[in-house]
């Protein structure tokens, strides 16, 4: 239970350390168990290093003494020559004055503990004469001599303690500076962590800013770099981009389905107060229920609309299936011929046999309702429709002769609730404006592409394009 709580207590302590703090502990934990493997093992290594170095030189230098090819000298590098007769006796030379007298070790390096000390030694036996060289210190003068062949070994000793103090220097500067190094290290990683990790810190303080305000407006500001961090800044304020777009365009819907059911709604609230209170005949009731009746058709068109244009706005994909777009086509104008002949309207047909598509039957039956309907409500007296399937790609359109669409507008004419010029339409043909926004998504589903231009009578062309690659 205690150790349940100790480990609880130490994790909401580390959890609340901020990320510089916690990757600079981390990486300086590692580097300072990165000095201490390094020290323990170099101790080891030297133990090691210093035996085989002290045997390997000993071996050679004895060897070489005793061959002839070096001349003999008490002490050299280290290491200490005498030479011995058989009976153990040195002869010349000199040995450690603790070392005292050994048993021959002949081609073999052996190990002796005097005291406190170690020591290898190594024996050689000769047959033949040796040079022996020594200095005279009162003449200043290095001489050498012949040795009869009657001695019979050369000895070589070395302390291994020597050599490991001085491989051991190592290690132990490694230890000296180990403080001041770690600090630097620490300190300096530390400070290059912190700038490094500045980009999520602004951009935190940013979402903060933008979460307390409300402000969509305000975007990550970095400097120009092409790390990751910079990447994610980029995709965060896209994202930004994105969110305040689409808060923009949800506000605004808003607005306008405020405005355009204020509308009607207060047509219907006036007619009704006036026919409770001011009615004095039947017809004058019938004339307000009238009213009442085109309004409440006209919100409940717009309400289908805008549900129909919110879920299209959920939907990603669509299933799709194939579809001969020219048999759909002419069945709807055949539905359509009696509206179509109601207005006194001519409609000219272009459409191509067996034009097959792959889509969704009803969106696309909504699309052509829109586009025709609309076509209906401004045609003059001629409508145009042609479906075509030329290079992999179905183009379908309809134009009509009426008042057209002014070039300053034909870019927002998809816009949700935009409507044309006031003054370019009459009163019955004013709409909700959700229409051609419809068309637009549908379209899009569909992998598609539309456009309005000027048509060869005066007035709008709407042209939909499909890529059938």
């Amino acid at each position: 239970m205690l150790r349940k709580k100790i480990s609880n207590f130490l994790g909401n302590i580390f959890r609340n350390i901020q990320l510089t703090t916690k990757i600079t502990i981390w990486y300086s934990t590692f580097i300072i168990g990165l000095l201490a493997v390094l020290v323990a093992g170099s101790f080891f290594v030297i133990n090691q290093v210093a035996e085989s170095v002290s045997k390997r030189d000993l071996v050679d230098d004895v060897t070489k003494v005793a061959s002839g090819s070096e001349s003999f000298n008490s002490f050299e590098d280290g290491i200490y020559f005498a030479q011995y007769n058989k009976d153990n006796t040195i002869v010349s030379g000199a040995v450690p004055s603790e070392f005292g007298s050994q048993q021959f070790s002949e081609n073999s390096v052996t190990l002796v503990n005097v005291g406190d000390k170690q020591y290898y030694y190594y024996d050689v036996k000769i047959n033949s004469t040796i040079f022996f060289s020594r200095y005279n210190k009162s003449s200043r003068e290095e001489t050498s001599s012949v040795v009869a062949s009657d001695v019979e070994y050369i000895r070589g000793v070395v302390e291994v303690s020597n050599i490991k103090s001085e491989l051991r220097m190592f290690p132990i500067g490694i230890l000296i500076i180990s403080p001041v190094l770690i600090a630097i290290i620490v300190y300096g990683g530390y400070l290059i962590v912190r700038r490094a990790l500045k980009p999520i810190k602004i951009m935190s303080d940013t979402a903060k800013y933008i979460s307390q305000s409300g402000n969509l407006a305000e975007r990550v500001n970095l400097p120009k770099g092409k790390d990751e961090l910079h990447q994610l800044a980029v995709v965060v304020n896209n994202m930004l981009d994105s969110v305040e777009n689409s808060y923009n365009r949800e506000k605004k819907f808003s607005s306008d389905v405020s405005h355009e059911l204020r509308t009607p709604v207060s047509v219907i609230v006036a007619e009704s107060e006036y026919g409770l209170k001011y009615a004095e005949s039947l017809d004058e009731a019938k004339d307000s229920l009238g009213v009442i009746d085109r309004q409440a058709k006209r919100m409940t068109t717009m309400i289908n609309q805008i549900l129909e244009m919110s879920r299209l706005d959920q939907l990603e994909n669509i299933e799709k299936q194939e579809i001969n777009f020219s048999e759909v086509l002419r069945k709807m104008l055949s539905d359509y011929n009696t509206l179509i002949i109601s207005q006194n309207l001519i409609i000219e047909e272009n459409i191509s046999d067996d034009v097959v598509i792959s889509g969704n039957i009803q969106l696309l039956q909504r699309l052509v309702d829109n586009l025709l309907l609309n076509a209906v409500k401004f045609a003059e007296g001629k409508i145009k429709l042609s479906l075509e399937n030329k290079e992999h790609k179905v183009r379908f359109s309809i134009s009509d002769d009426g008042p057209g669409v002014a070039d300053e507008e034909k870019e927002n004419i998809w816009q949700r609730f935009y409507k044309v010029d006031q003054s370019r339409t009459n009163t019955e043909n004013q709409s909700s404006g959700l229409g051609l926004s419809l068309v637009k998504k549908i379209v899009e589903l569909h992998c598609g592409e539309a456009k309005v231009k000027d048509s060869g009578m005066g007035g709008a062309l709407f042209e939909i394009t499909f890529d059938m690659k």
